[in-house]
């Protein structure tokens, strides 16, 4: 799908699932609705690091692309570094605007993930030619 409809197109889709679906826990209240929107949660999110490795693929050679695809897991532990205090401070906002601390991570994780999948939706080229 990446590649018949575009890598803007889709990988915008997949964050912007993601994010809904993330947000969504939030309204979890009993075991069923958490495992229910925590399968539609890995559904959302399982196609994303494949299709970004797929995609950068297209913009590097071979030559150039370990480096590349490294730079790319070298996210997550900049993720880990950024949002550890992020949710520590969430994890203080317990009682606030009527809601628990768990409530806060899934709301701000979600909105996260919704408003980076409209940037791409906006910035990201989806081919080599398409690029300015």
């Amino acid at each position: 799908m990446l590649h018949q409809v575009g890598a803007r197109v889709w990988l915008s889709r997949i964050m912007i699932t993601w994010g809904f679906v993330s947000a969504a826990m939030m309204f979890s209240r009993d075991e069923t609705t958490f495992y229910v929107l925590r399968f539609l949660l890995g559904v959302a999110e399982a196609g994303f690091s494949p299709r970004v490795i797929l995609y950068l693929t297209y913009w590097f050679p071979a030559a150039r692309r370990g480096q590349a695809i490294g730079i790319y897991y070298f996210g997550l532990p900049c993720a880990l570094l950024l949002g550890s205090p992020l949710s520590g401070w969430l994890l203080d906002m317990h009682g606030m605007f009527g809601l628990t601390s768990w409530q806060w991570m899934f709301l701000v994780e979600g909105l996260a993930a919704v408003v980076v999948g409209c940037v791409v939706l906006f910035y990201l080229d989806s081919k080599l030619h398409e690029a300015k």
